[in-house]
């Protein structure tokens, strides 16, 4: 781990904890543990810690990077340490041995290489890629499927199934050829995927740097239900109304296809573009809330 001593990571946890919310020290850090995959809580990842020193050891991984966020350039979705964390952990798929964020990738120069591509406008090329760009299925992972390509693109109820089925298959097509004659001639971008345990993954850039994943991952401390109030000082109603603060805490489910799914319920249903609410109001009829 970047901190490299269990009394370090015992140390950042007890200080952020104490910013959101009341929790026993003990609890929480059992919390994280199992998290990890320290089934018999903290004391065991202390114990046990020095075997990840060795993993890292043995699998030449050499210091810690954010090796998630994309650099020079995309402009697809951004990645994050939860959407990677619900896609291993609870997406029912199998763990891939490479997975592509784009660490490393220089887009802008990698597009002004290519001349085979259609279209002069590089940029646009790459944005019409961009609903393929998501870890729903293959796209961004080896071993590659084909014919696990979902995409983020969605069609009104009043649209032709014709006309639907021929943007498809124009898109996959094009993904297709895209993904097999740049993103597979590179090394940058890709990372090895190297499981610790059935709750901890690494990732290795061609650097030797790492990165890890790990079950029920966050990207950040919660959010304040109010601007300017600790959860401490939140009224209970006032929590309970909020999604975003409830989601947060929502353990083992698969937030990308969630969302996802909702949006295509939603058009399903006769709903247009123009008058979309909001994907929050679909995730919560997702998951139930309303």
């Amino acid at each position: 781990m970047k901190t490299r001593s269990s009394k370090s990571v015992k140390r950042i946890i007890k200080s952020k904890q104490l910013k959101f919310r009341i929790i026993k020290d003990e609890d929480i850090l059992d919390l994280v543990a199992d998290n990890l995959g320290f089934k018999y809580g903290f004391k065991q990842f202390e114990t046990e810690f020095d075997k990840i020193e060795q993993f890292l050891k043995t699998n030449k991984m050499t210091h810690q990077e954010n090796l998630v966020e994309f650099r020079k350039g995309s402009i697809w979705d951004k990645l994050t340490y939860r959407k990677i964390s619900d896609r291993f952990f609870f997406s029912n798929k199998e763990i891939p041995i490479r997975l592509f964020t784009g660490f490393g990738f220089d887009w802008e120069s990698f597009y002004d290489e290519q001349m085979f591509l259609p279209s002069p406008d590089h940029w646009q090329h790459m944005f019409n890629h961009s609903p393929c760009f998501n870890l729903l299925g293959s796209a961004l992972t080896e071993p590659f499927n084909p014919e696990d390509l979902p995409f983020k693109l969605y069609f009104p109820k009043s649209m032709k199934k014709n006309e639907i089925k021929r943007d498809i298959e124009k898109l996959l097509n094009s993904f297709k050829k895209f993904r097999e004659k740049l993103m597979l001639n590179y090394h940058d971008g890709w990372l090895q995927v190297l499981p610790f345990n059935k709750s901890l993954i690494f990732l290795k850039s061609n650097r030797g740097t790492y990165d890890f994943i790990f079950r029920n991952q966050r990207d950040n401390l919660p959010p304040k239900v109010i601007e300017g109030l600790e959860y401490r000082d939140t009224p209970k109603e006032i929590i309970n109304e909020s999604f975003g603060y409830i989601d947060y805490f929502r353990t083992g489910t698969w937030g990308e296809s969630e969302e996802h799914e909702s949006e295509k319920y939603f058009y399903s249903c006769g709903g247009e573009s123009p008058n979309y609410p909001g994907l929050n109001l679909w995730a919560q009829m997702a998951v139930g809330m309303i």
